[in-house]
């Protein structure tokens, strides 16, 4: 099979970007592992099913040795379910004591855990960063700007133009391609075809900034090879893939960038809660 002159000459500008994003995307099991990690604290279950596929007993003999065992799972299946990182059952146990003793839903707290200092169990508050000023405007900032990236993603997705440069012209800019033209800016109007190629004052009159005329002599022999249709379709495959991988991982960071938010405000509230709580009411003055 012959090889397009296309191939040597253009480079797909987001390729290398594309390769990143694919290694990201096949990354999201391993997350989801990490993530039952981190809440629970410990693979033991599955340490378990692998042990007992492998024929191994299920339980000790020792009585003491079966108890440090269940001890275990139960301390696993506890921050689990409960998403509080308990490093004991002890602490665990004070830890269904301070939700008791301040009528707190099991809940809320497992929605505002990132904000509560779990460095001792025997007194649980929260931390002070929730009341830092500068964290929620960061956050708006951050939703915003990943909102203006997908929907910028949305649209180029929408385009039917393969974004390429000249792969030994690193300097000049971008182009577009399409089945039958190009486009020197994705939104413009200004058009090169292959009547403009076989036209040299047709040529002439089309100035781009950044290219010289031997640029576009490149671009128009790229326009009339034949292997050109072929070449823009697959890269157009990969180029939406691409832009909707973006949109996507877009709308993944301004969900839990939103849900952070949310549990900011509740944790505030929340602390608000329990501060006026353990506040002492005010002594009425005595009559005289």
């Amino acid at each position: 099979m012959s090889t397009s002159p296309n191939e040597n000459i253009l480079t797909w500008s987001l390729e290398n970007y594309a390769t990143a994003i694919s290694i990201g995307s096949s990354l999201a099991i391993c997350s989801l592992v990490f993530y039952i990690y981190t809440r629970a604290g410990s693979l033991l279950f599955l340490r378990d099913l692998m042990w007992r596929f492998f024929g191994g007993t299920t339980a000790f003999e020792n009585s003491d040795f079966e108890k440090m065992r269940k001890d275990l799972r139960e301390l696993e299946y506890f921050r689990f379910e409960f998403n509080i990182p308990a490093r004991t059952l002890e602490h665990a146990k004070h830890a269904q004591n301070w939700i008791s003793q301040n009528s707190i839903s099991v809940r809320d707290i497992a929605w505002v855990k990132p904000y509560i200092d779990w460095g001792n169990f025997e007194n649980i508050k929260f931390k002070e960063k929730i009341f830092a000023p500068w964290l929620a405007p960061s956050k708006v900032t951050a939703i915003s700007a990943f909102l203006l990236l997908g929907l910028t993603a949305a649209i180029l997705s929408s385009k039917d133009y393969l974004m390429v440069h000249l792969k030994n012209e690193p300097d000049a800019p971008s182009f577009y391609l399409s089945e039958d033209n190009v486009k020197f800016q994705i939104f413009a109007d200004e058009y090169l075809t292959t009547t403009d190629c076989s036209s040299p004052e047709r040529l002439n009159k089309i100035t781009p900034s950044g290219l010289t005329p031997e640029n576009l002599d490149t671009i128009c022999s790229i326009l009339i090879d034949s292997q050109y249709i072929n070449h823009v379709h697959r890269g157009l495959k990969e180029q939406k893939y691409f832009l909707f991988t973006i949109s996507l991982w877009s709308l993944v960071i301004i969900f839990y960038a939103t849900m952070s938010l949310g549990k900011q405000f509740d944790a505030r509230t929340l602390s608000r809660k329990l501060s006026s709580q353990a506040s002492p009411l005010p002594q009425l003055p005595l009559a005289p």
